[in-house]
């Protein structure tokens, strides 16, 4: 019985092929560099998806950080696998959407912000806060919108809380992405954002930069590390760029396409 061989993707880059032969894959299988249609295809043999285990997955991490010394790639998720028909049919298919993507990202690294209360005390001080605003404003719109409390009063006043607690979070997020844009500007190429308001941190930022304003990135992220108050910001990368791209299973017949760019949410 044969056994059936895929390929395990790692990411795509632009050619010329990167020299990263001495580096091994999961579970120290051999990397291919595949080339198709001017795309380069970073590979290894697999015959099945690898187990998402912490070996495995700095495996693959590794692999991604030797592409991104010499060359920005698009960095597939873990556990991307084709088989040898379906990629070649995936960049058939892609090719325009995959050639676009490999040129927005050119000469470009992510980096990566977290966003975090100092202290728990602190933290507790921002949410009594919050609570005294939200409650002011409910009692407002609730002496407007009921003049008698009838038998769907307290409906009303319930869902008019979650409405208002909800529209006070999105201010203060809009606060926490305002003081974060005035401080990097027009310096990052692309932004995203994930939020986690319940948690510390409670926010966590991506930022697309050409590597050539590395340095001048860092010096900024230094500065306002020194003047952000109440908050605390951290930095890491640089990284591959996952933050921006998206990678699909071409069995599917899925293109590949940017993430969602929120250059307008500030």
């Amino acid at each position: 019985m044969w056994m059936t061989i895929s390929y395990y993707i790692y990411c795509f880059c632009e050619p010329p092929a990167p020299e990263i032969r001495r580096t091994v894959g999961i579970q120290d299988s051999e990397i291919h560099l595949i080339e198709r249609s001017g795309i380069v295809v970073i590979a290894g043999d697999a015959a099945k998806c690898p187990e998402p285990s912490a070996e495995n997955v700095v495996a693959h991490n590794r692999v991604v950080d030797s592409v991104l010394r010499v060359t920005t790639p698009i960095p597939c998720r873990f556990g991307t696998l084709l088989s040898p028909a379906d990629l070649s049919r995936y960049i058939d298919t892609n090719k325009p959407s995959v050639t676009k993507l490999l040129e927005r990202l050119r000469g470009c690294v992510e980096m990566s912000l977290r966003l975090s209360h100092n202290d728990g005390a602190r933290r507790e001080d921002a949410a009594g806060e919050a609570c005294s605003q939200g409650e002011q404003e409910i009692q407002g719109r609730s002496a407007r919108m009921m003049s008698t409390r009838g038998p769907g009063a307290q409906f009303l006043e319930q869902k008019l809380r979650r409405v208002v607690y909800q529209e006070i979070a999105e201010r203060q997020v809009r606060a926490t992405l305002d003081w974060v844009h005035s401080r990097f500007g027009e310096l990052p190429k692309d932004r995203v954002f994930r939020l986690r308001p319940e948690t510390n941190p409670f926010a966590e930022i991506a930022h697309l930069i050409d590597r050539a304003d590395l340095d001048h990135y860092n010096e900024l992220a230094r500065i306002a590390t020194t003047g952000c108050g109440d908050l605390r910001l951290s930095t890491s990368g640089p990284w591959a760029p996952y933050s921006f791209t998206v990678i699909s299973d071409g069995r599917r017949g899925k293109s590949v396409e940017p993430s969602v760019n929120l250059d307008g949410a500030y």
